[in-house]
């Protein structure tokens, strides 16, 4: 199969989730670009956030206090995610502007357990190969999941409004 044709496929691909009232709910799968935009939308976020921090520590004059930058720096980098998809309802803001959202395969909202499911196998997904195992997850997988998707049963689907 030719990779227009595979592309084509995960495009047009729609999930079919299964309630506890047995209602089918027919969802698009997210695309794999509006993924890439929504990482680089949170990535922008916490590089500013990481730019800001540095500026004020040096009007400060504490960037010599290793610690406390390390503590500044890397906790947002590490609990981002995570505290954004319980809080804001299974988004961050990069996939709120790119219309896409966490769902349950399970038939019910996604909970704090899905999460951090998805969240604990972030480092995988991302930091080894620069994104290389969640890209070749996402491709390889029908329904568009990741290794963190893949545990949790979850999947990124897209909320945008259709109109014939």
């Amino acid at each position: 199969m030719d990779t227009a044709s595979s592309e084509e496929n995960y495009k047009t691909m729609k999930i079919s989730i299964e309630t506890t009232q047995n209602v089918v709910i027919e969802y698009e799968r997210a695309s794999i670009g509006d993924r890439m935009l929504a990482y680089a939308i949170d990535m922008s976020i916490l590089i500013a956030y990481e730019l800001i921090i540095l500026f004020l520590f040096s009007q400060l004059k504490v960037l010599d206090n290793m610690p406390l930058i390390i503590l500044f720096s890397s906790v947002p980098f590490l609990f981002y995610d995570l505290v954004s998809e319980i809080l804001l309802d299974g988004q961050t803001v990069g996939k709120m502007v790119r219309k896409i959202r966490i769902v349950s395969l399970e038939g019910k909202e996604p909970n704090i357990g899905h999460y951090i499911l998805r969240w604990l196998l972030r480092p995988i997904d991302f930091w080894i190969c620069l994104g290389g195992v969640a890209l070749i997850s996402m491709i390889m997988n029908k329904k568009g999941q990741r290794l963190g998707d893949l545990l949790a049963s979850t999947c990124v689907v897209s909320t945008k409004q259709k109109t014939d």
